[in-house]
């Protein structure tokens, strides 16, 4: 178990989560750096991650795999995606997929090559909420918008909402990211309120 464990991992090899928070366990105030694929992983019943700084991972800093009841709060997520994978597939800083429920609140999401926050095929009818969070400067390389048109991709955002339901996506600041701010496209019962969005 890691619950409640602290420390820092670096410079791990792996495909997959560098650290993955096992069910029932929470991650609290560590450091990630120079993972090879995700940073952090969550497992898939009450996994929390809470005040962990995760930089410089080579895919997603930190992602979810049918996660019921996750939490991810107060972390810092930085640099992802210094492999420089095809941002429309899955990289970026923080990525729920899919059928994950539970709230990802009070982080600072920034400066990732991909989208910042995206919640991708979450279609499990629970909810997950989207709150309090700093995304900003999250920038993916150019794209060749023939074939997103051809392949059905919806392009990157500072939030994204995609082919999901139940998501509440309240109360963010979201400024300054490539192409949109916030992106909702597929989704049903999906809410966007009281957020600030500027500079896209």
């Amino acid at each position: 178990s890691v619950n409640s464990a602290t420390g820092t991992a670096q410079g791990l090899s792996t495909q997959g989560g560098a650290v993955r928070v096992p069910n029932s366990s929470t991650l609290r105030d560590c450091n990630v750096y120079y993972a090879d694929f995700d940073g952090i992983e969550l497992g898939s019943s009450s996994a929390s991650v809470i005040g962990c700084n995760v930089y410089y991972a080579g895919c997603t800093g930190i992602q979810s795999d049918q996660s019921l009841n996750l939490l991810v709060q107060n972390c810092d997520v930085e640099y992802s995606n210094y492999r420089h994978f095809d941002a429309s597939w899955g990289a970026g800083g923080i990525k729920i997929i899919p059928n994950s429920t539970g709230t990802v609140t009070e982080n600072q999401i920034a400066n990732n090559e991909g989208s910042g926050l995206w919640a991708d095929t979450d279609l499990s009818g629970g909810i997950l909420v989207f709150s309090d969070n700093y995304v900003h400067g999250n920038i993916a390389k150019p794209v060749d918008y023939l074939s997103v048109l051809q392949e059905g991709l919806w392009g990157e955002a500072g939030i994204k909402v995609e082919v999901s339901q139940n998501v509440q996506v309240e109360n963010n600041i979201v400024t300054g990211n490539g192409g949109n701010g916030i992106l909702v496209a597929g989704a049903q019962y999906t809410s966007v309120q009281m957020n600030t969005v500027t500079n896209h």
